[in-house]
């Protein structure tokens, strides 16, 4: 007969094994699995908008430190604790090029039954995180109040105030397009002047500048962009990507608000990068900063004002879709200007060089579309395939919208916001 305590340590043994042959067996699939859903170049995948709360997981003291980056420190003496949003977006930028540490979903989502301003989802394209926020349908006054603060010259003639219905909902990028995602889809070397070779470069230097805008394109540049994500039909179905409309970048930029900027009246340097000091050579000791290093907008939309100026899709809303002459009673619908012929595009937001007040919500100009600049980026929106703006006037000729254009708009620079003819 077997010794009784031999056979329970027998027992104990063969019951230890089988428990770490499990826990390896486990850990193995788990190890298997992150490797099967980190996409290939070219796969689009939708991930879930709960963002990871892994203590583990790197953060800001990890990154370079950006001295000339606007800290709250240096806001009049406010707190440094930084918002909740921004801590949020600070979790997943320190994750781009490890998509194991998200849960990814099986399917794509629908992206249509969604309802409520700001609702964030993400997608995952060879490896970068693309973030957009939802802007439901609504009607907005679009353009300047004849008395808002830090209108003056040509803006009193480029921001007519305007009653304005979008009756289809979008999603806007949460930031600028960056340097990573435009090495991900373009494969070319990086436009951007605040790059590693970038002319620039000397102000950037010992920055990693992956996560800041790519700047120094032009319009047809972005239409470029957005053209081979469509190609690749990475966009989630019943959806393209595109530059937003003069209309609808207003519209995600006030959130909202009726107030001069998002953030209302008079916003501090927490929430714009924009430039206080607009003496000859300022451009030199300023630059554009990461994106969301500041604070988003009530849709949780960042850099909507200032750090790079943004391209939108169209020319002067002289054109509409859907009829109204812009009355509270009789808004404009879906309001596009050009998007063929003509040379000149809208841009929005002001940019690092500019003053305060020419980063409000309302304040627009145009730009020839061949020219780009260290201060010109742009940032893309989903919409539905069957947007009335997606056909925007296209029988339009170009000596028509040239004429439109040189009635709306004077030769002007867009820094200072003065004409250049004075």
């Amino acid at each position: 007969m077997k010794n009784p305590k031999t056979a329970k340590r027998l027992a104990m043994l063969s019951a230890a094994f089988l428990v770490g042959s499990v826990a390896t067996f486990a850990a193995d699939v788990r190890a298997c699995w992150q490797v099967s859903v980190a996409p290939t170049v070219g796969e689009a995948t939708e991930i879930d908008a709960n963002e990871p709360t892994d203590a583990n997981e790197p953060t800001d003291a990890n990154e370079p430190t950006d001295e000339n980056e606007p800290t709250d420190a240096k806001n009049d003496g406010a707190s440094s604790k930084s918002s909740p949003k921004r801590e949020e977006y600070r979790r997943y930028s320190t994750s781009l090029s490890n998509p194991a540490d998200f849960d990814l979903a099986d399917e794509w989502p629908s992206w249509t039954d969604v309802s409520e301003a700001g609702k964030r989802k993400t997608l995952l394209i060879s490896g970068c995180y693309w973030p957009f926020r939802y802007c439901p349908p609504g009607t907005f006054a679009m353009g300047a109040a004849p008395n808002e603060p830090g209108r003056f010259g040509l803006a009193l003639k480029n921001e007519p105030r305007r009653c304005v219905a979008l009756t289809r909902g979008f999603w806007t990028l949460e930031f600028e397009v960056t340097q990573r995602m435009w090495n991900v889809v373009m494969e070319e070397k990086n436009p951007s002047a605040f790059s590693r070779d970038g002319e620039k470069a000397a102000a950037v230097a010992n920055l990693d500048t992956l996560d800041f805008p790519v700047e120094n394109v032009n319009w047809n540049d972005c239409q470029e962009f957005a053209r081979k994500l469509n190609e690749r039909r990475l966009a989630p179905p019943g959806f393209e990507f595109r530059l937003p409309t003069d209309a609808q970048w207003e519209y995600a930029c006030r959130a909202g608000t009726t107030t001069p900027y998002p953030y209302g009246e008079r916003p501090s340097k927490k929430q714009i990068n924009y430039c206080d000091d607009m003496s000859l050579g300022a451009e030199e000791r300023v630059r554009p900063l990461r994106v969301a290093s500041l604070e988003p907008n009530p849709w949780g939309l960042y850099d909507m004002c200032g750090n790079v100026s943004e391209w939108c899709l169209d020319g002067d809303v002289k054109t509409q879709n859907g009829g109204g002459t812009g009355d509270e009673d009789s808004p404009l619908l879906d309001p596009v200007g050009a998007t063929v012929g003509g040379d000149r595009r809208v841009t929005r937001g002001g940019d690092y060089r500019c003053e305060i007040s020419l980063c409000r919500s309302a304040r627009r100009s145009l730009q020839e579309t061949k020219n780009g600049g260290s201060w010109q980026g742009f940032r893309l929106v989903l919409v539905p395939v069957d947007d009335p703006s997606a056909a925007a006037d296209e029988a339009k000729s170009e000596e028509k919208a040239d004429a439109e254009h040189a009635t709306a708009f004077a030769e002007f620079d867009v820094a200072t916001g003065r004409s250049t003819a004075d």
